[in-house]
């Protein structure tokens, strides 16, 4: 019996046709194609074969039979049913396009990330008189950032954080909760804490809410005092599968506070736990340091 934090995937010689895999706590992901699976931690391995992938949530486990449909179920046996998700992105995306290295091409995608994470969210108007860019707006952008929700002037809509969750009788926005936040709680590690610094500056100074940004690692252990009506915290993750991000996550909600996410994987962990949330669509980030994603963060 295996114990500790897996993601791990098995085979034998005495079945060769049956692959099992199994998460607890690290990524992995199934890759469904013609007559053919992949098992990995993160699409990108699997991309150039098939766009369909099931994520496994954490003590679950896939039985992938070559001749059958696949099963998947809890580690301790409850049959489950989960939904077969679309990847978005292209096989150029992962490639480093005639760069160097991935971290050069991924510094120079940073204005195409940028109107990536913008497309449909921010309403530009080209009237005159204009607060954006002194009134000079580039028109051949327009029709990527203006949301037809919107009418003109300047706006944002963020779709991820204006849905209901939660129980019958007691639903929610996370947009609601954020306006109602005594305090707000930024939790990243790396990178996504040094954005969230930048984060705390920009909110403090024009929402006026006092805002603390925790290292996730210190925040898991540390046994914060949270006001479930009081508190939002907010978890910043590149990959939405950061563990120590995961655990603050969890011990947040294990307080009842409201959670909402900021990650650029869709799909991800993060982005199924948390009660809202927003991606980035800075597209796939492969260099070790992030360029893209924290200008998108």
């Amino acid at each position: 019996q295996v114990q500790g934090t897996y993601g791990i995937c098995i085979c034998s010689q005495e079945d060769p046709d049956i692959l099992i895999a199994a998460r607890m706590g690290s990524p992995l992901i199934v890759g469904v194609g013609e007559e053919e699976y992949f098992v990995a931690s993160d699409a990108s391995a699997f991309l150039e074969y098939t766009r369909n992938v099931l994520h496994l949530n954490d003590g679950e486990m896939a039985v992938l039979h070559r001749t059958q449909a696949h099963q998947v179920s809890t580690l301790a046996g409850q049959s489950l049913s989960p939904r077969l998700e679309a990847l978005e992105g292209s096989l150029e995306q992962i490639e480093k396009g005639g760069y160097k290295h991935f971290m050069l091409k991924e510094i120079t995608e940073q204005p195409t990330a940028l109107l990536n994470c913008m497309r449909g969210r921010v309403c530009i108007s080209s009237e005159p008189g204009s607060p954006v860019m002194n009134g000079k707006v580039d028109d051949c952008a327009l029709p990527l950032l203006r949301p037809a929700s919107l009418k003109s002037g300047v706006g944002v809509t963020l779709g991820g954080i204006e849905q209901l969750v939660g129980p019958e009788g007691a639903r929610f926005t996370m947009l609601d909760k954020l306006r109602a936040a005594r305090r707000i709680i930024i939790c990243g590690c790396g990178t996504s804490w040094h954005a969230g610094l930048v984060g705390e500056y920009i909110l403090e100074s024009l929402c006026k809410v006092p805002v603390e940004v925790e290292y996730a690692s210190e925040f898991r252990y540390r046994n914060a005092v949270l006001r479930a009506d009081e508190d939002v915290v907010i978890v910043i993750s590149q990959s939405g599968e950061t563990a120590d991000t995961l655990a603050a996550l969890r011990y947040a909600k294990s307080q009842r506070v409201p959670c909402m996410g900021i990650c650029n994987t869709v799909g991800s962990t993060i982005a199924r736990e948390t009660d809202g949330g927003i991606y980035l669509h800075a597209g796939p980030e492969i260099g070790v340091a992030s360029t893209k994603a924290f200008t998108c963060q």
